[in-house]
């Protein structure tokens, strides 16, 4: 009996592949022997997920965690031709995957490890519920059983889509990760190309050793909002490994093939940890309350009360419910951010330190302090004035208000990212209760880089959200004027935030807006921090009664169960 084999006829294009830097033609096979990267130039190939996996771990160690974890469309959240759930099934069709996180755990040489692995394919890996969850219960198990934890990112940052839910992952994920730095479990971060956004500010950038592969795109404002931003064209290595290797962002950046064999030397050096404990690092995840403290307002309308530029700043709240404050500069490290502001004084009859972003009145003073908009060196500098709270025993209160982070390259090269990275994982472990109160825009990481508190505030016509409604709109819909329709869709007012269970309050503002009557908000603005700051001590103690764990528990539980997915039913 013969057998008749049909083989099919390979085509160029089976045969070789055009490298994405050089533009060369490669030898498939040598292109995939060399791990997709191309011989002549060095140019790293974007991997998938899986074969990220089967590149670093040893061979059949592979054991899947969360598999079923599943996004919801928390927002109902309608693009202009599709909603997310349309989306979302396309893109699980596509790829294969139920969202942009494969997390679960295998070997390196022999040594145990959790591996949580972005997959750009999904979104632009962009981060939202699932991610954060992902992320979420890898540090939370490793802190449990001790295995190392690899994060690999590739993203373009928070996924719009899921709006303010996106954001907090931010908060979550760092707090998470604060968690598993104090149960001493090492975290090994590998920056890929494109790692963005809030993901970089997060996440990505609080691993103990943080590595990258050549080339990769690394920042938190991407090029080409720095461009637009900025008017000028970056060189051609900016935000690329070797510029952060350079101004101290990294600690090396490493060749796809030597990426395993360096991760295998890491993990020798870091032993695993047997006495890792899970008695207080794994919450159960509830869902968030529901119900609205005012009437619904319109977004658009909102944001642009939240935007007026006579509305009172952070200084004249300070100047009006504040005595004997004394301003209090610079980061240590680099400058003093005008953009930043903060200091000491005493309300109500006690000492507390105040931060917050500052707007500017005149326009030279609006270009100095940049809108509001800080620089690495303002949230250093919010930082050291937190830790000096923290030292003291002073409650610490933030006022938020600015657009986002500063998107300059010079931001960049200070690393943006990082320091809105490190503000959120050390304010989720902030010995000292903490009040957030948002003045007037939330925008972004650069909010929420201040913002991770035992309680938030929000004032009538104040927003806060991952992005502006106008970059929303540019970003999904390719037009910036779509912007009110974005503001509906993002739900970022402060009714849809306390109905979200994300704000704990609403101040009222006089009939108009804050700006109308400056003496009536300061006045409702004192009254309600004065309250919270009670509430906080009747809950925790004070001085040296103060209930530092249940403090933290209860903070690290508030931003832990922030998100919504789907759990899959046994």
């Amino acid at each position: 009996m013969h057998t008749l084999f049909h083989r099919r006829r390979q085509t160029p294009d089976d045969l070789w592949v055009r490298c994405g830097g050089c533009h060369d033609l490669i030898y498939r096979r040598e292109f995939d022997n060399n791990l997709r990267t191309c011989p002549r130039c060095n140019f790293h190939e974007r991997v998938p997920a899986r074969r990220r996996i089967e590149m670093l771990l040893d061979e059949d160690t592979w054991n899947e965690e969360d598999v079923a974890l599943a996004p919801t469309d928390p927002l109902g959240f309608v693009s202009l031709d599709q909603t997310y759930a349309d989306k979302l099934v396309e893109t699980q069709r596509k790829t294969g995957l139920l969202d942009a996180m494969v997390a679960g755990r295998g070997e390196i040489e022999g040594h145990p490890v959790r591996l949580a692995v972005c997959d750009f394919g999904f979104l632009g890996a962009s981060m939202g519920s699932v991610v954060g969850e992902k992320i979420a219960r890898a540090a939370e198990r490793s802190a449990s059983d001790g295995y190392p934890l690899i994060l690999v990112s590739a993203s373009g940052g928070a996924r719009m889509h899921e709006g303010i839910y996106s954001l907090m992952q931010m908060a979550k994920t760092s707090a998470a990760l604060a968690r598993l730095a104090k149960a001493q479990i090492p975290c090994f971060s590998v920056l890929t190309d494109p790692t963005t956004g809030g993901v970089t500010a997060s996440f990505a950038s609080l691993g103990d050793v943080i590595l990258a592969e050549p080339g990769a795109l690394i920042g938190f404002a991407g090029p080409r909002v720095i461009e637009q931003t900025t008017r000028q064209k970056l060189p051609p290595d900016a935000q690329r490994s070797d510029f952060l290797l350079k101004h101290g962002m990294i600690d090396a950046v490493v060749h796809r093939r030597e990426l395993r064999s360096t991760l295998g030397k890491l993990l020798r050096l870091y032993p695993r940890s047997e006495c890792g404990s899970a008695s207080s690092l794994s919450p159960a995840v509830e869902p968030n309350g529901t119900g609205s403290m005012m009437g619904a307002r319109d977004a658009w309308e909102t944001v642009q009360t939240a935007r007026n530029p006579n509305r009172p700043f952070t200084l004249d709240y300070i100047g009006m419910m504040v005595t004997d404050f004394v301003e209090l500069h610079g980061d240590r490290q680099f400058g003093d951010d005008p953009a930043i502001v903060g200091g000491i004084g005493s309300l109500d009859g006690r000492t507390v330190v105040l931060v917050g972003h500052q707007k500017g009145r005149t326009t030279q003073e609006r270009m100095d302090r940049r809108f509001g908009m800080a620089r690495p060196e303002g949230y250093r500098k919010a930082l050291r004035l937190m830790h000096h709270a923290e030292r003291f025993g002073f409650p610490v209160i933030t006022f938020i208000d600015t657009p986002g982070a500063d998107p300059t390259l010079e931001a960049e090269e200070r690393g943006q990212a990082w320091a809105i990275a490190q503000n959120l994982a050390e304010m989720a472990e902030l010995s000292v209760p903490v009040v957030g109160l948002v003045i007037g825009e939330g925008g972004s990481g650069g909010a929420l880089a201040i913002g991770v508190a035992d309680r938030l505030l929000m004032l009538e016509n104040a927003t806060y959200s991952v992005v502006s409604p106008e970059g929303c709109a540019s970003i999904l819909w390719n037009d910036s004027a779509l912007a009110p329709q974005a503001a509906v869709a993002m739900k970022l007012t402060a009714q849809d935030l306390v109905s979200a269970g994300i704000a704990d309050g609403i101040i009222p503002e006089p009939a108009g807006g804050a700006h109308e009557d400056f003496a009536a908000s300061g006045a409702n603005v004192q009254r309600a921090l004065v309250h919270a700051l009670r509430k906080l001590d009747h809950a925790y103690g004070t001085g040296a009664d103060l209930n530092v764990e249940a403090l933290l528990a209860d903070r690290f539980t508030k931003y832990r169960n922030i998100g919504l997915v789907l759990e899959p039913t046994t």
